[in-house]
């Protein structure tokens, strides 16, 4: 499935902390589609390598109204290139970003997707903008069998 966030700017809790608070978005695959819901935030953690690192919950209600909560850790490795795009608010996509990696996990009580919460998936981001008036990411996210 495709899962697009838009955020609000982040908080700077300070220079390794900061915390992106989702305003919405959807998701779309063959399988589900619905909308995200608030709360939903990433408290995004930079390393002294320069490495992020992402700590993501948030919840989704499918459009036939059954909840999924999400919550997936991930690392973004950025090129000079790709943190002056982001720095700018340019948008990057995957081809920018060297390395925007993450690792979904489901949970939900409703039968019809019980099958995700036996489900390890894995994400790769497809577009990421930073400028403030059209923040978000995108990422493309698979089951792994």
């Amino acid at each position: 499935m495709t899962l697009h966030a838009d955020l609000y700017p982040p908080q700077a809790i300070d220079g390794a902390t900061l915390i992106f608070n989702v305003k919405g978005g959807w998701t779309e695959g063959p399988k589900i589609n619905g909308k995200l819901l608030a709360p939903a935030a990433d408290w995004l953690q930079i390393l002294p390598s320069g490495v992020w690192r992402l700590d993501v919950r948030g919840t989704m209600v499918t459009d036939d109204e059954h909840m999924i909560f999400f919550s997936y850790n991930g690392i973004i490795a950025h090129s000079k290139e790709s943190a002056a795009k982001l720095a700018s608010g340019s948008p990057i996509t995957h081809a920018d970003a060297p390395y925007f990696a993450t690792a979904p996990t489901f949970r939900t009580g409703a039968e019809k997707y019980s099958w995700l919460n036996g489900l390890q998936a894995v994400g790769k981001m497809v577009q990421l903008s930073t400028d403030p008036a059209n923040s978000f990411v995108r990422y493309d996210i698979f089951a792994v069998h």
